[in-house]
């Protein structure tokens, strides 16, 4: 559920675009009784209140209560860069209340040691500590290995597989590449706080970003859009599974709810005809027949391609982050 763009941090390739000085916010008011009408027709299983920076909207109290009440028995996020700790502090009991969970998305090691510290003074002892590794941590562990791997070395499949390899190995990796299964779990892996009084904090690194749908010439500042062939864009796609609650309306994904209000905001070099393929799109409401909603859901769950698919890059390599602090200056409408 999208709720600003707005956002205190500038991550370079954002790809809701918060990294630029977007402006706007929902009201939980103003899609209420939309939501209210979701509720009835269907059920779901996971939230993620998220923007830009969700602390940032002054209504996010609004949302936490609402979605609660409309959807009690689904897990319920918060996803936030970790940055707005005192807002958090100051909503804790109601946070509790709605058994709400926060996830902190880490986008900088150098934000990080901050974010932590300011977590310790939320959460109540003794706390619960669980270290989660999914399949992308795997992919990223076996290229990193692969990377620095020399001449005789033995496989290491899994962070886990670390500690059998010869001792001499084992201190190359940490002393001269930084690699080793503590700081696999610090900097990779998926961290789970639970404190005391039952207050969940999810921890995840979010610090390699690829290209974004929205590109800048850096001679000419220039803002363009990719032209990708949208089969090939959706096979590569890692939002393809991440739909997207809109004022209300669903949205198979970030770009395609977000481009029309981002080309208002900024001067955008886009054609009259990929202007249209930009509006046409027609996000779900739930006032649909149920068949024709039933059909959207199934082609949301198939992750297939739509027109709009053309907007975004086909092909990507993930980037660390350089800088989350300071937005491009492009020219606004």
């Amino acid at each position: 559920m999208y709720i600003t763009n707005v956002c205190n941090l500038a991550c370079d390739n954002c790809n809701r675009f918060n990294n630029f000085a977007f402006k706007g916010y929902q009201r939980w008011k103003d899609s209420e009784a939309i939501y209210e009408k979701w509720s009835k027709v269907c059920d779901i299983d996971t939230f993620n209140i998220m923007g830009g920076e969700p602390f940032t909207n002054p209504d996010i109290l609004s949302y936490i209560r609402g979605v609660r009440k409309l959807w009690p028995k689904s897990k319920i996020y918060v996803v936030t860069n970790g940055t707005h700790m005192h807002k958090i502090r100051n909503m804790i009991d109601d946070l509790r209340e709605n058994d709400i969970r926060i996830k902190i998305s880490l986008h900088s090691r150098q934000l990080a040691q901050k974010i932590e510290s300011d977590l310790d003074q939320i959460l109540e002892s003794p706390v619960s500590t669980t270290h989660v590794i999914r399949d992308y941590h795997l992919e990223g562990w076996k290229k990193g290995y692969e990377n620095i791997r020399g001449m005789g070395w033995p496989d290491c499949p899994t962070p886990a597989d670390f500690i059998s390899l010869p001792q001499h190995i084992q201190d190359e990796c940490r002393d001269v590449f930084g690699i080793d299964y503590d700081s696999f779990l610090k900097y990779e892996a998926t961290r789970i706080l639970v404190d005391a009084k039952g207050l969940l904090f999810e921890i995840n690194w979010c610090d390699h970003f690829h290209k974004s749908a929205v590109k800048i010439d850096p001679d000419s500042n220039k803002v363009t859009l990719h032209d990708s062939d949208p089969v090939k864009a959706a096979e590569v796609c890692d939002q393809k599974f991440c739909h997207n609650f809109n004022n209300g309306y669903l949205y198979k994904c970030g770009p395609s709810a977000l481009l029309p209000e981002f080309i208002k905001q900024f001067k955008v070099e886009v054609s009259d005809e990929d202007m249209d393929i930009i509006n046409s799109y027609q996000p779900a409401s739930p006032d649909w027949p149920i068949d024709r909603l039933q059909t959207f859901l199934d082609g949301l769950g198939k992750g297939s391609h739509i027109p709009q698919c053309k907007f975004c890059p086909q092909s990507f390599n993930s980037k660390r982050l350089s800088n989350v602090t300071v937005k491009p200056k492009i020219d606004r409408r």
